[in-house]
């Protein structure tokens, strides 16, 4: 609730920092297809405006559901239309964000083409509502479909601004090499590229490894080149196939995933990466997500 209690405050910091481009997460209310506190968030855009920032739309992470997720993305588009139609030049915002996170998508699959061509219609149907709005896709860096030639790599560019690439890496190499496949992309097809850091606190994950058994209830398989698992509900034996077991089940912190705690060696790996990623022409900088002290 910074940008409504502090803006001066904020902004004065954040263009200390050299910080250029600001999203604003915004709630958007069931009944009304409208932003919630729009007059606080009409004055706090004019403001950044004033102080050279571009201002872009996002939304809380549970917003996005598993069931009707096109929906969900078809509401938050109008109320932002609706918002920007209403309000002057000065409040505008310059775009708009989607948060693609497969995991809560219940039917995912990229593999499928009928599934692509109904992920590409629903960003057409945005770009639709959204009019001139811009629109950026915020996706994690394990995102598939993006080698030249692949369905949606060759498609997407003809509706969106550009990507911001989620990135789960604190190392300077894992970070370059997760992120350069985006990059070029978004230099085949010319589109902005906005690579994101964590530095919120970790989140916790579940581990589990497994063990050859030959009772075992998990099969390892492959499918075009991916591994997968599949979990049996009944002791089977399958000639040339490796069955596992659960070894361990545990519950740990992703430290390695965030940069929390360690904003020393954030700063002082920030100009390092920016440097690393500088050669590719359509790479739009690092935005830090959940930063401390904000």
């Amino acid at each position: 609730d910074l940008w409504q209690k502090h803006h001066k405050l904020l902004l004065d910091r954040l263009e200390g920092m050299g910080v250029d481009k600001l999203f604003l997460e915004i709630e958007v209310g069931k009944l009304e297809v409208f932003p919630n506190r729009s007059v606080e968030m009409e004055m706090f855009n004019k403001l950044a405006h004033a102080k050279g920032f571009k201002i872009w739309a996002s939304f809380k992470h549970y917003n996005v559901t598993k069931n009707n997720w096109q929906k969900t993305w078809s509401f938050q588009a109008k109320a932002v239309q609706n918002f920007n139609k209403f309000v002057g030049v000065s409040s505008k915002f310059d775009g708009i964000q989607f948060d693609i996170k497969p995991h809560l998508i219940d039917d995912f699959d990229l593999v499928n083409v009928s599934w692509q061509m109904d992920f590409l219609k629903s960003i057409s149907d945005l770009e639709s509502i959204l009019e001139n709005l811009k629109i950026y896709l915020s996706i994690p860096n394990w995102f598939p479909g993006f080698t030249e030639g692949e369905l949606l790599s060759e498609k997407l560019p003809q509706y969106i601004e550009g990507l911001t690439i989620i990135d789960f890496r604190t190392e300077r190499f894992d970070i370059n090499r997760t992120v350069t496949p985006f990059l070029n992309w978004g230099e085949r097809h010319n589109k902005e590229i906005l690579v994101g850091l964590e530095t919120g606190e970790p989140q916790f994950e579940k581990r589990r490894s497994y063990i050859k058994s030959p009772n075992g209830r998990i099969l390892l398989t492959s499918m075009k080149g991916d591994y997968y698992l599949l979990f049996l509900n009944k002791n089977i034996t399958i000639p040339q196939s490796d069955l596992y077991s659960l070894a361990q089940f545990k519950v740990v912190s992703n430290k390695a995933g965030s940069f929390f705690g360690s904003l020393n060696t954030l700063f002082d790996i920030l100009p390092i990466l920016e440097s690393d990623m500088a050669y590719f022409l359509t790479f739009q900088g690092i935005a830090l997500n959940n930063l401390p002290g904000f």
